[in-house]
């Protein structure tokens, strides 16, 4: 898809030649590392909130929690990709320096978003309305605590339309930090309030009005970093184009797609086991689907980072660099998501037992929704490239058509086929597995005139390797300990994480990286060489 048409754009008069940033890999590690960090709070509070509310207020008001947050999605689908249409062509304008258009581009998204919001405030008041029938077997007093739950929490979500363009701007500039310091901070004080209302007797309504009032909060300081780090940045309704609009809404429908297929698909299927099933049992199904997510999300920070990167190696046409990238991306997102799904799988139950007790254990669904995603979870670097090069609208459309394959199997599982729980894990897991594990990598290698062989022994052999020696620790400590779970599980994790750890060491982490760890540790090496060889 082609850039703005240069006759039609705004341009900087004197526009600075493109040039590299100071160093991309480090750039990359700087913002993987700041979105990991900031993304400990979530994990903590994702965990943490869930357990409160199933001991505070029992399993259906935890269900109608979780019913509350299934239905953001379809909110957030409002933005229609532009936010990560800004985060593509900042990141390109930046690199020819061109504060013209970038902020034409800029106006543009903030005059859609706009329009984004007023939809949303419809969304909400619909769904509100469709309370009662989405969840037909609960009480009178149940629902009307819904549709409070429903009501903020769609209204945060409304909320964070309109400023989301300000996060564009913000990774556009890769600095990944600061929007994580925005971020970690608002999880953090949510946590805590979160914490403090529950045990105070207060219900999932007052967690959601928490939420909203954070989310006020949180856009401000995204305004205010987002001007600081661009000092070209304008806002004026006059400097939107009506081009850059649609070239906004090209780029940002095809990647609407993407978000629409896997989100719905995640969320349509709660939603059928709720009906189906009722709120108590959507509450355990969350549980097992909410340990398999956060390791999405988990990977989604790794793999977000390289939107802006990719933008900028297109933009310079380096087909190589990009060839490079896809690899390094699945490669290490492969080092990264194993440990995961080996230890979802074979330590599913001793960690549900952990996390929220036996009520909530159900190994057989989390097993089947930890291997449905083995092969994507890794992988999702692939369609993070592909969307800087302003090539993913094929892939959108594969997993769109995925999500209505699972969709229309998890109606069947769940409604004429009776199969439960595991039958809804396992409509979810067909169409992922084969969309984003097999079907988008082989649409990258095509486009960048990779062999699909190469791809493959670069970024698979290897991690599936260097993770034999944990799986086999986690497995030992089962055997060893069966009668025992908890401490099977500690000794599991605590002996593979150490073989794990020397595994990485040696195999994983580059000779560079480590010559500069051991040299800030004062161990040999020279902190400051970053090429050159491990010395005595």
């Amino acid at each position: 898809m082609n850039d703005i048409a240069p006759e039609s754009r705004p341009v900087s008069q004197d526009p600075a030649p493109a040039k590299a940033p100071p160093d991309p890999k480090r750039s990359v590690t700087r913002s993987v590392l700041a979105n990991w960090i900031g993304y400990v709070v979530v994990l903590v509070w994702g965990f943490v909130v869930p357990r409160l509310i199933d001991t505070y207020r029992g399993p259906v008001a935890l269900g109608l929690w979780d019913f509350g947050w299934s239905l953001l999605v379809y909110i957030d689908l409002l933005s229609i990709g532009v936010v990560s249409a800004v985060n593509r062509y900042v990141a390109r304008y930046r690199a020819v320096s061109d504060w013209g258009a970038l902020n034409a581009t800029v106006n543009s998204s903030l005059v859609l978003l706009s329009l984004s919001f007023l939809l949303g405030i419809v969304a909400t008041v619909a769904f509100v309305l469709l309370v009662p029938w989405l969840l037909p077997d609960v009480s009178g007093a149940q629902v009307v605590t819904a549709q409070w739950v429903v009501t903020l929490l769609a209204a945060s979500a409304t909320l964070r339309l309109l400023f989301g363009v300000f996060n564009g701007v913000i990774t556009g500039f890769e600095r990944f930090d600061l929007l994580n310091v925005i971020r970690g901070g608002g999880d953090a004080l949510v946590f805590v309030g979160s914490i403090i209302l529950l045990v105070k007797g207060l219900g999932v309504a007052a967690l959601a009005g928490l939420v909203l009032g954070m989310e006020v909060v949180t856009d401000v300081a995204r305004y205010v970093v987002a001007r600081r780090v661009c000092r070209s940045l304008r806002i004026s309704p006059r400097l939107a184009r009506r081009e850059v609009v649609r070239e906004l809404v090209g780029f940002g429908g095809k990647t609407v797609l993407q978000s629409m297929a896997r989100s719905g698909l995640y969320q349509l299927n709660s939603i059928l086991v709720a009906y189906f099933l009722g709120p108590a049992t959507l509450a355990v199904y969350s549980r097992q689907r909410s340990l398999v997510l956060q390791g999405m999300r988990f990977l989604k920070q790794y793999s977000q980072v390289f939107i802006p990167t990719s933008s900028w190696l297109h933009a310079r046409s380096d087909e190589k660099a990009l060839r490079e990238l896809l690899i390094d991306t699945s490669r290490y997102g492969f080092y990264i998501s194993l440990p995961i799904t080996a230890l979802l799988v074979i330590m599913g139950g001793p960690l549900l037992d952990l996390w929220m007790g036996a009520d909530y254990r159900a190994p057989l669904v989390l097993g089947v929704l930890a291997l449905g995603h083995a092969l994507s979870l890794p992988q999702q670097g692939v369609f993070s490239v592909l969307m800087g090069m302003g090539r993913h609208g094929l892939a959108s459309l594969m997993e769109l058509g995925g999500a209505v394959v699972g969709i229309g199997l998890g109606f069947l599982a769940l409604g004429p086929l009776g199969w439960g729980m595991v039958g809804a894990a396992a409509a979810v897991a067909v169409p992922v597995s084969l969309v984003g594990g097999v079907l988008l990598p082989m649409y990258g290698c095509w486009l960048l005139g990779m062999p699909l062989g190469r791809y493959v022994k670069s970024v698979a052999v290897g991690p599936m390797l260097a993770i034999v020696p944990f799986a086999g620790c986690l497995l030992l400590a089962r055997h060893l300990r069966p009668e025992a779970p908890l401490a099977s599980l500690g000794i599991g994790v605590l002996s593979g994480g150490v073989v794990l750890a020397g595994v990485y060491w040696i195999w994983v982490v580059p000779m560079a990286l480590r010559a500069r760890i051991l040299g800030m540790l004062g161990m040999g090496g020279r902190s400051g060489d970053a090429s050159g060889p491990l010395r005595p």
